[in-house]
């Protein structure tokens, strides 16, 4: 893959989340917040509807889960104690494991940015109708699967054929283990950026692309707007979600500039009242791209 899009080297960038701007001719938000109170860390928070509004949007944050809610539990999506008339049927429990950089690595968790991402699509899908459906889908680095889960499981009014739940080869066994169990609407592939899209999909009836947390690693952005450019679909829309480690962001604009300007629109960030009202924060961003 020849690219314009010169080495990152050979640009000065460092990595880092010091260097990581997140702003595109005024668009998105600057990544801030952590937890100022270390002492809350590995508490904790249960929310509930007669919580403040503050320790609702706390409760749901991975970030201030223990060890063993984020690593060893299942992780149980839309059963917040606030959510009374939830449908068991709709439901989703994900296999976690502990954090093996040798292995499975950052993709052994579920992140805030899968969270905001997925109840954003949950939104989309009790406002849009029948007129906004997409045909097929597909996850890129899906981790543990969960956008491909909420949209197969929850948004009937979005996507009408195939989701495929994408990742690197060593990790498709908890991927296909946790999608296997929601769906059989979900096909699980293994897929490396630096290759054409798997013979399975059509790239041509791909309509939507989600992706959490994958602009973190430079040296991967070239290959990820390749992938890309390979989904010719007129409809195509695309949604990457990403929290404090972006530090790849910059990276990837300026492959975008040299590789796909030309294919897409200029790339937007979603706005806060377009996101869930809950289940959003400071330091997760949702970055839109359209087919042009």
């Amino acid at each position: 893959f020849e690219s314009e899009c010169a080495p990152a080297a050979a640009m000065g960038k460092t990595r880092g989340d010091d260097a990581a701007p997140t702003t595109r001719d005024g668009l998105g938000l600057k990544p801030r917040g952590g937890v100022k109170n270390k002492a809350l860390l590995g508490r904790k928070f249960t929310g509930g509807a007669r919580a403040s509004p503050f320790i609702r949007q706390w409760a749901w944050k991975r970030e201030m889960k223990t060890d063993e809610e984020r690593f060893r539990d299942d992780y149980v999506y839309d059963r917040d104690d606030d959510e009374d008339d939830a449908n068991p049927k709709a439901t989703i429990r994900l296999r976690q494991r502990k954090f093996n950089a040798a292995s499975s690595g950052f993709a052994s968790t579920v992140w805030d940015s899968a969270i905001v991402l997925a109840k954003y699509l949950e939104k989309r899908n009790r406002t849009s109708g029948a007129g906004a459906r997409w045909r097929d889908a597909v996850e890129l680095g899906a981790g543990c699967g969960l956008c491909a889960c909420v949209l197969a499981k929850r948004c009937e009014n979005l996507v009408t054929g195939t989701i495929y739940a994408t990742d690197v080869a060593e990790n498709m066994d908890l991927l296909t283990e946790n999608v296997k169990a929601c769906s059989s609407r979900i096909a699980p592939l293994a897929y490396d950026w630096r290759d054409a899209p798997p013979k399975s999909i059509d790239a041509s009836r791909v309509d939507l692309i989600l992706g959490t947390d994958l602009v973190y690693y430079d040296d991967a952005m070239p290959a990820l707007v390749k992938t890309l450019k390979s989904f010719e679909s007129e409809a195509l829309v695309v949604y990457f979600a990403f929290g404090r480690n972006r530090q790849a962001l910059p990276r990837f604009l300026e492959c975008f500039d040299a590789e796909a300007r030309d294919a897409f629109e200029e790339p937007r960030f979603l706005e806060s009242h377009e996101l869930d009202a809950l289940y959003q924060c400071t330091d997760v961003s949702v970055m839109e791209l359209k087919r042009k």
